[in-house]
């Protein structure tokens, strides 16, 4: 099992997310950066092979702050994400590659975010097999606005003090050497994810069209394309509102409709909210598009301040962008697995 020694700012269980629950009214929830989520459970091994008891990937989210985690069994781990200081027994190890812990070890992350190429809000840490926890709809993720799912059923995040159960996690035989054979592995994989964490350029992101896209003149279609905007201070799991100039569609108010994770929203004073993970599941502002799936995963790292521009992308290549990325997951998850289980 897992002990929360100490939750910072905010930690929670998060997964692949509440698939088919919004008709009932549920946030889809889930992992925000979704992939950064998958390279943490891919370099331990977790395949999309279900096991015994089902497919069980949940990880944990750690949004700023900081957590300390004690570890009383074995258990081989991943840490990936935003840019942080990370500690196993007050000693420093490194994030995007397998770590073995000993029983009784100590894993501290702080400085989320901060350093010299500070980047990102949301660190992910991966077991492997997963974490044995309650689920709401085959998910373990909480919804605060909700006041359900999560460790606590309540939509709670994670509280110190809590206790996290492990899967069955590693065999005994498992040892150093095989961690250095992952490492060796899943290196060219890595360099081919690497991050260029440039804050003074503004992030690209694609919007696939939409919704009442056509209700948006070619005008104010130029516009967005031409301005940058700012992730403003309202963020959070739900929404991103965007800071810069304002976007006018032909119509103002519409029916409640159903909100896909990255519908862009356009207020009726023409301001633009990203639609997240935890969002509402209707809403009735006009919606230009959804941003892509990879979009997502970066625009949920961004904090306050860090400046964006639109594109927009065909719905057929952003979709072939995430069967490209899932296939090279699980081509990394499962030759780990095989490694680890030989």
């Amino acid at each position: 099992m897992i002990e929360c020694q100490h939750i910072g700012f905010y930690a929670q269980l998060v997964d692949d997310g509440r698939k088919h629950a919004s008709h009932h009214g549920y946030s889809e929830s889930g992992a925000l950066d979704w992939k950064s989520f998958d390279v943490a459970n891919a370099l331990v091994g977790n395949t999309s092979k279900p096991r015994s008891k089902g497919r069980n990937h949940v990880a944990i989210e750690i949004t700023l702050g900081e957590a300390q985690l004690k570890f009383h069994e074995p258990c081989m781990i991943a840490i990936t994400g935003a840019n942080a200081l990370c500690k196993v027994n007050h000693k420093p190890c490194s994030m995007y590659q397998a770590l073995l812990l000993k029983k009784g070890d100590v894993l501290s992350i702080s400085n989320i975010g901060h350093g010299t190429q500070g980047y990102g809000q949301h660190v992910y840490i991966a077991v492997r097999n997963g974490l044995e926890t309650p689920q709401l709809f085959s998910s373990a993720s909480n919804v605060m606005r909700e006041g359900r799912g999560g460790l606590h059923q309540n939509g709670q995040g994670l509280l110190t003090g809590d206790i996290l159960p492990t899967c069955a996690n590693i065999p005994q035989a498992v040892s150093s050497a095989h961690i250095e054979d992952v490492h060796k592995a899943t290196a060219d994989f890595l360099k081919s994810i690497k991050r260029v964490d440039d804050v003074a350029q503004a992030m690209p992101l694609k919007i696939i069209p939409g919704y009442q896209f056509n209700h948006f003149s070619a005008s104010q279609k130029a516009l967005l394309l031409s301005s940058i905007y700012k992730v403003s201070a309202e963020a959070n799991r739900m929404a991103v509102k965007l800071e810069g100039r304002p976007i006018k569609c032909g119509i103002t108010t519409l029916s409640s409709q159903g909100l896909c994770n990255g519908a862009i929203q356009c207020t009726g004073a023409g301001q633009l909210i990203v639609m997240l993970n935890d969002r509402q599941s209707i809403g009735g502002y006009p919606v230009l598009g959804s941003l892509s799936a990879c979009s997502r995963a970066q625009l949920a790292q961004m904090t306050p301040g860090s400046a964006v521009q639109f594109t927009f992308v065909d719905v057929l290549r952003s979709v072939a962008d995430v069967r490209m990325w899932k296939a090279s997951i699980e081509k990394i998850s499962t030759t780990v697995d095989q490694m680890l289980s030989s």
